[in-house]
Order: C-alpha cells, then structure tokens, then sequence
C-alpha cells in the first residue's frame, strides 16, 4: 500500500472529501432536503470509523493502516471482496443479457475490473 494512504489522517481527510463531494452533487441534483440525510450517513460512518478504530479491531483493519498484521489483513479481506465481485458482477451482467436488455454499465463495470486486476497482477509480477 502506498505510504501516503498508510496514514490515517490522510484517509480522514479523503473520506471527508467524498462526504463534501456528495453533499454537493446532491444539493445541485435533488436539492437541500436530498443532500443533508446523505451527508448525515457518511458523516456518522466516517466518526464511527475514526472514534471507533481504537475500540474495534475490525474497524482498525478497514482503514489498513497499522503494524505489518493489520495490513495482511486488510490485503486479504480487499482480495476476499474483489473474488465476490469477480463472480457478482458478471453474473449480474449475464442475467440483464438473459432478460434481452443488457446493461451498459453492467458492461463497463465488468471492463473496468477486469483491466484492473490484468493491470495489477501484471504489476505486481514484475516487481516481486
């Protein structure tokens, strides 16, 4: 992982980011009373993980930043979702196919992550 992102003040302020982002995309789509509640959420799940990290290892392993252990594990619960998702996106793709209405971003999602892990593997290969 790269050292900036091994920093959780870094994360904070990238969480924070994204909470702003939403708000803001929100308030211009669907106006104030569509923004507030979402932002609310992201909030809250941003203060549970930064209060909470210290109290629960589950939380401290989410953010992957910590002592040799906790990024294993976090290197290994981020391979365990991208499998799920490995089966779960295509499998979805393939039912919108099978219905005669395939989705594009369906499609794109599929693309993506699969470009993704060609392009990460081959990396990764290289360096080790």
């Amino acid at each position: 992982m790269n050292q900036t992102m091994n920093n959780w003040n870094v994360q904070l302020i990238g969480m924070l980011a994204i909470a702003a982002a939403v708000f803001g995309v929100f308030w211009a789509a669907e106006g104030i009373e569509e923004a507030w509640p979402s932002a609310a959420i992201l909030l809250g799940f941003i203060a549970i993980l930064h209060f909470g990290r210290d109290r629960s290892d589950t939380l401290n392993v989410m953010s992957g930043v910590g002592d040799e252990r906790t990024r294993s594990l976090y290197t290994r619960a981020v391979a365990f979702a991208g499998s799920v998702m490995a089966f779960v996106l295509p499998g979805w793709w393939l039912v919108t196919v099978a219905q005669g209405d395939p989705d594009r971003t369906l499609t794109i999602l599929c693309a993506i992550f699969g470009v993704t892990f060609i392009a990460g593997v081959a990396v990764l290969a290289r360096r080790s």
